[in-house]
């Protein structure tokens, strides 16, 4: 959160999670964050504590972005499932990880690839 609050960083998200299952909101649903260059205004962000080059990821902290998405699967009909993009398109609506946006998303590699996002859509279904 204090990277984010940084006036100098040209970046921000919805939301913050760490591995203790902690979050803290950066800014609100109805605004826009800095975190995915072509998709800032069709997204919803979750940043995680952690790096993209992690074997594993900490059950709380799974649970609580989990927590996050059933919540605004609730508010914004978002569906739980594995969404997808071509270029700069949304082909369908759901739940993506940065480096699934390419280019179009900035190019990040996060959350890397053993991120277990099956297992954090299951948690969502359960919560919602």
């Amino acid at each position: 959160a204090d990277f984010f609050a940084n006036p100098s960083i040209d970046a921000s998200s919805h939301v913050i999670t760490d591995a203790d299952g902690n979050s803290a909101r950066c800014v609100a649903d109805h605004r826009k964050a800095w975190t995915c260059v072509n998709f800032n205004s069709a997204s919803l962000n979750i940043e995680q504590c952690g790096r993209a080059a992690q074997a594993s990821w900490p059950q709380a902290q799974i649970e609580e972005t989990a927590r996050w998405i059933a919540q605004w699967s609730r508010a914004f009909q978002i569906p739980i499932q594995r969404g997808a993009v071509n270029g700069s398109t949304v082909t369908q609506k759901g739940v993506v990880t940065h480096s699934q946006l390419g280019a179009a998303g900035g190019g990040h590699s996060d959350p890397g690839a053993q991120f277990p996002l099956d297992r954090c859509l299951e948690l969502d279904r359960r919560f919602r």
